[in-house]
């Protein structure tokens, strides 16, 4: 992977004004909050997320732009539309109640909040937004957990288990650091433009966000950050044409410790043991319609429909415990809740938006992007066994890195990040840098 780029780490401009700020720069920082928003609760998540898609709305119905030309070039863009019209048509075809057509609609925000993001990263430098909002989520979330495990409390009262027992404040600081964490670990090791005082904060916030993996206890999420760390390593060396026997030899040996300390210190598995029976009646909620789903507000519906019917027997861990979980909310994996929700269709779209984000990250010529190298792999895992994809909460992570992976390609025709601009304050910016 070549690395062109200028580093993001630079001086802010000594002058700072509401007033001088654009709708862009609105758009820019409404979205680079999403990390902050993440550690104070879904409020805050769906305000920013709505409030990105929103106000670059307006500011387009206002300034009439050939945007639409240069936003369809994006590699993300008709893969996040494709998935719109997937949640969108399965709901259509499955009819159902006003409020569930309000909701499953209501998924727009996401495309709408990553799509704003690549539009506007074509006219300012919006990685530096994206990066400076995550760096500050993962320090308020480091003071929030540690304001828990002293005091019983964080500074908004909210008590430990809700960070311990990987509940609310846990389950989000978990999924967001589970991809930062590799990200800014390979950012640091591999970015050969960093000077020293800028890769050493990097690996900072990298360690921030370890420790903030184990506090929460998330076994799903401390396995795939140590996955995708390696997982990045390896295309790292691969790319660069520097990986021998070595390299590799390490890396596996760095895993498999990885992984063997992770099941030692999380080694009740009956939360794994209990999700065979949710896997096995979500695969029977998929096959009542598997080209269109039943809709994303309708799995539960579906889901409690085919597990009091009894087509699927409980199921017996090896301890000889009956597991047979009536209310899981969601289907526990990826493809399984993809494919429940919004069938093939589903699957489809969202695999063809996997696949460019992949590809876009392996095509970057940004330095930034040596850390995005750890998201695929990421994804993936946590897809395995964690969080519900159409969780409000988890779908606003998802966006908010597929927005960091999608700028870089909207920055340019080429495909390359660019931060170039047109605005004599962003380029005062760069001077300064």
């Amino acid at each position: 992977m070549q690395t062109t780029d200028r580093p993001l780490i630079s001086k802010m401009p000594n002058r700072f004004s509401l007033r001088r700020f654009s709708a862009d720069q609105w758009v820019a920082t409404l979205g680079g909050c999403v990390p902050v928003a993440v550690v104070l609760g879904v409020v805050p998540i769906e305000g920013f997320i709505i409030l990105t898609g929103l106000v670059w709305s307006i500011s387009k119905c206002r300034k009439a732009a050939a945007w639409r030309e240069n936003l369809s070039q994006n590699p993300l863009f008709w893969p996040l539309i494709c998935w719109l019209a997937a949640v969108v048509l399965s709901r259509a075809v499955n009819g159902g109640s006003a409020f569930q057509f309000a909701h499953d609609a209501a998924f727009i925000r996401y495309p709408l909040f990553v799509i704003a993001l690549l539009d506007v990263s074509s006219r300012i430098p919006v990685r530096r937004y994206l990066m400076a909002g995550l760096i500050v989520g993962i320090v308020y979330a480091m003071l929030n957990m540690a304001s828990a495990y002293t005091i019983g409390h964080d500074f908004l009262g909210k008590p430990l288990l809700r960070y311990a027992l990987r509940l609310k404040e846990g389950a989000r600081i978990g999924a967001v650091c589970a991809y930062a964490a590799p990200m800014f670990l390979q950012w640091g090791l591999f970015d050969r433009q960093l000077v020293k005082r800028q890769r050493v904060w990097i690996f900072v916030i990298g360690g921030i966000a370890i420790l903030l993996l184990v506090g929460c206890q998330v076994r799903t999420a401390l396995m795939a950050a140590l996955l995708g760390l390696v997982g990045g390593s390896f295309c790292q060396l691969y790319l660069r044409g520097r990986l021998k026997i070595f390299h590799v030899l390490a890396m596996a040996l760095f895993a498999c410790i990885g992984v063997l300390g992770i099941l030692k210190l999380h080694s009740n598995f009956n939360s794994i043991y209990d999700r065979v029976y949710i896997w096995q009646v979500s695969l029977q909620v998929w096959l009542q319609d598997p080209i269109f789903g039943v809709g994303i507000s309708s799995f539960n519906t579906a889901y409690h429909q085919v597990a009091a019917s009894a087509l699927v027997r409980p199921f017996v861990s090896p301890a000889g415990q009956v597991l047979q979980n009536m209310d899981p909310r969601h289907a526990h994996n990826i493809f399984l809740q993809l494919a429940a929700c919004t069938g093939i269709v589903g699957i489809a779209a969202f695999g063809w938006l996997y696949l460019r984000a992949t590809k876009t990250i392996l095509r970057s010529r940004s330095a930034y992007d040596t850390g995005l190298l750890s998201w695929p792999l990421v994804c993936i895992v946590i897809g395995l066994t964690g969080w519900n994809i159409y969780d409000p909460f988890y779908t606003a992570v998802l966006s908010y890195f597929l927005a960091n992976i999608g700028v870089c390609a909207g920055a340019s025709p080429q495909g390359h990040c660019n931060d170039n601009t047109d605005n004599p304050s962003l380029a005062g910016m760069q001077q300064e840098a």
